[in-house]
């Protein structure tokens, strides 16, 4: 996983979406007893799932050529 030294709030971000993961889903803070609703938990254990997905991802040769792309340095 990525660990970063400090927060970047504020900061100019540059990003390019490689790829798609999952579909968006609608988290509740509680479940209800009468029909499944996806809960906060259910939230954090995707998001984790997501960073896997992702970093495997990023291990592609196609993607790998994105790392020392100039657009990082435009």
């Amino acid at each position: 996983m990525c660990e970063f030294e400090e927060d970047f709030y504020g900061k100019e971000m540059r990003v390019i979406v490689l790829g798609y993961i999952r579909p968006e889903h609608n988290y509740t803070s509680k479940g209800s007893p009468y029909r499944r609703e996806l809960t906060i938990e259910a939230l954090i254990e995707d998001i984790k799932t997501d960073i896997k997905v992702a970093f495997e991802s990023l291990k592609r040769p196609a993607y790998k050529a994105y790392k020392s792309s100039n657009f990082w340095n435009a």
